[in-house]
């Protein structure tokens, strides 16, 4: 039977299964028959296209322009960031905040690198979220 994958009432995806309890879904998604759930999109509905997945790394020009898109640091600081390597006072902050075995890592991540990786321990400090890297690699 075929099934419909729906995330904020809209089918994303579908799937063949026996049954809807061997359909595998994220706590946020539910699934219906496919038939019952295409018969409730509005006229003139589609599938929507799955959401883009965020990169893995960014460029470090995308980076602090992205910082100062949203206002957390000047676009001033930005500049010099790029341009001297100067580490602006509210990233010096959470680099500050981290454990002392990692500060360095992450100032030479921010002075040097040509890109800031996803994964990098810097991210989870400043809360970086999937959508600021999605966001961020939309600027060209």
């Amino acid at each position: 039977m075929k099934f419909a994958i729906i995330e904020n009432n809209v089918i994303i995806n579908s799937v063949k299964a026996d049954d809807q309890e061997n359909i595998f879904l994220e706590s946020f998604q539910t699934a219906k028959p496919w038939d019952e759930a295409v018969a409730t999109l509005p006229v003139g509905g589609n599938l929507a296209p799955p959401p883009p997945a965020p990169p893995s790394f960014i460029s470090r020009r995308k980076f602090f322009q992205q910082l100062a898109v949203e206002k957390v640091i000047t676009q001033e600081e930005a500049l010099a960031a790029l341009s001297t390597g100067k580490i602006p006072p509210a990233l010096q902050k959470i680099v500050k905040k981290m454990p002392d075995d990692r500060q360095f890592d992450a100032t030479m991540m921010l002075t040097g690198d040509a890109t800031l990786q996803r994964d990098h321990p810097f991210v989870a400090a400043a809360n970086l979220s999937p959508e600021f890297f999605i966001t961020a690699n939309r600027i060209v």
